[in-house]
């Protein structure tokens, strides 16, 4: 056993000489798509124009994916400069949880082969009525809007097969975006406005996207505020737009550049949003926040939270099905706390840590033991994809690890690895593997033990303290529950003769460590993680949930 443990450790050390490579974009594909989109009846009409670089090989066959909300497109296939009469249309579907949510795939068979080194040439059209809803996409008598990253509302490529639970894969990309709309109809999406003509009832607008995103809109009789766009007159507007630049600006400094070239938030109707799935959604340039949350305060943790995604989860995209929930809504939490402790101050990050912050969808770190108790536990990088407790799961215990390993790492250090890995893998997706080999690399040890106890196994830490040896030499015995942790925790001694003195002590992973005490301070009690940053058991916590 000890050999075997000593390969391991060898294995574990080597791994931090290999340098991680990102995953290789493929050759992106580029649109000129026009959206005639008719709010008031709910009609919405896309003709889309897909070029396709040439293949290193032979192709039988050109797929697209298309919310399956859209009937059977109207399909056309040009190779080189021909126009392909004879084609077989294949559709296939992959269902999701909820009816209208799904994604139909859609494969275009030519008579023969296409051949290497062709270029090819999508034209796509399609139309949709009525009260439409999908993850992100709505089309409704007020506002439509739609996030590529979460629904095919237009015929996308995708980078690889299906995948198995349903889920998207769709390619970022180039091109041009026109909309035709009425002409009381404002149109945001994060793109460059190239040209503009109106006549008496519509206007039609043209985008140029020249940096690979995913395409999204939001069109409404929105009132432009600055980067704010509200669907009725607000006296905070001027206040929240800059409170949201500031939250913007921390942000930065914890992840580093925003990695699009606009950003705004985007007034949804509430009601509108929930049938979409989400009180909050963060697409590529800005962020969709819903009438409810604009109605009050300005809220750090939501706004941060959101703010967070455009780094991780539109610009950070992994791959696998690993960590899926950790790089994406558990770090969005964790830029949520960072930017709650910048702003709001450290009293209000410590309730965040231990109990939840006021008004934002009852979440923080307290959640997660009602999560336990209830049965929904599990290691944090194999969370099942579609579970919603699995979100609750990283927007709780989740982003309380991000903390714990930043402490470990250190602030700035771990800033400079998170900025590092959004410059590296902002234009291809991240393995969850190559995401801790880069946060080896940047911290320069191995860390996988810490990886181990808190990604890799279920639960949460918990520990009770006594003092002994008070007439002879003092100490604190510190016994874990349950499988122990190795930490690196806060520890204050608070005494008769002495102030309050605070250190920082490691807790080897076994059942117990003891602590000396400062001799002579007299009577001594201690207390470990006072502020709550390490997610842990508490006797309140035991009382309430119970210890599982």
């Amino acid at each position: 056993m000890r050999c075997c443990l000593a390969m391991i450790s060898c294995l574990a050390v080597s791994a931090l000489d290999a340098q991680p490579v990102p995953t290789a974009p493929l050759a992106l594909p580029k649109y000129d798509i026009v959206v005639t989109l008719d709010l008031a009846a709910a009609r919405f009409e896309v003709s889309a124009v897909v070029v396709l670089p040439p293949a290193n090989e032979p192709r039988t066959s050109i797929s697209f994916a298309l919310s399956e909300l859209f009937p059977e497109p109207s399909t056309q296939l040009v190779i080189g400069k021909v126009r392909e009469d004879s084609i077989r249309i294949e559709k296939s579907n992959r269902p999701y949880s909820r009816a209208g949510w799904g994604t139909n795939t859609w494969r275009v068979v030519p008579r023969r082969p296409i051949p290497a080194g062709q270029p090819v040439v999508l034209r796509v059209s399609y139309r949709g009525s009525g009260d439409l809803k999908s993850f992100v996409f709505s089309l409704g008598k007020q506002v439509a809007f739609a996030a590529g990253q979460n629904s095919a509302w237009y015929p996308q490529i995708e980078e690889a097969e299906p995948h198995p639970a349903g889920r998207l894969r769709g390619l970022r990309a180039t091109g041009d975006l026109t909309f035709v709309v009425d002409t009381s109809v404002v149109v945001y999406t994060a793109a460059t406005l190239i040209a503009k003509k109106s006549d008496t009832h519509h206007k039609t607008l043209r985008y140029r996207i020249a940096k690979p995103i995913y395409f999204s809109f939001a069109a409404g009789p929105f009132i432009e505020a600055g980067e704010t766009y509200y669907l009725k007159a607000r006296a905070t507007a001027r206040s929240d737009g800059a409170r949201a630049k500031k939250v913007l600006r921390v942000l930065e400094h914890e992840f580093g550049p925003d990695p699009f070239e606009q950003f705004a938030i985007v007034e949804v109707p509430t009601s509108d949003a929930e049938r979409a799935g989400f009180a909050g959604a963060s697409a590529d340039g800005f962020i969709m926040a819903t009438s409810e949350f604009l109605d009050k305060p300005f809220n750090t943790a939501y706004y941060g939270h959101e703010i967070a995604h455009q780094w991780w989860g539109a610009a950070v995209r992994p791959t696998g099905s690993r960590g899926i929930w950790m790089l994406s809504e558990a770090m969005a939490q964790f830029g949520s706390l960072r930017a709650v402790e910048v702003i709001d101050g450290p009293a209000a990050a410590e309730r965040y840590r231990r109990d939840e912050y006021p008004g934002y969808l009852g979440q923080g770190g307290k959640s997660y033991f009602s999560l336990a108790a209830a049965g929904h536990d599990a290691a944090l990088v194999d969370l099942p994809l579609d579970g919603e407790w699995s979100r609750a799961l990283a927007n709780s215990k989740g982003f309380m690890v991000w903390n714990a390993l930043s402490l470990e790492v250190g602030r700035a250090d771990f800033r400079r690895i998170l900025s590092s890995i959004v410059a590296r893998y902002s234009t291809s997706r991240i393995r969850w593997e190559d995401f801790l080999k880069e946060v080896n690399l940047g911290a320069k040890r191995d860390l996988s033990w810490f990886y181990a106890q808190w990604f890799d196994r279920p639960g949460a830490p918990g520990w009770r303290v006594t003092t002994v040896g008070l007439d002879s030499v003092p100490s604190a015995v510190v016994s874990q529950d349950s499988l122990p942790y190795r930490m690196t925790v806060r520890v204050d001694v608070l005494s008769e003769r002495c102030k309050v003195l605070t250190s920082h002590v490691v807790l080897r992973a076994e059942p117990t460590n003891l602590l000396p005490l400062p001799f002579k301070c007299g009577r001594t009690s201690v207390a470990i993680d006072s502020t709550y940053e390490i997610i842990h058991w508490t006797p309140e916590l035991r009382k309430e949930f119970g210890s599982h």
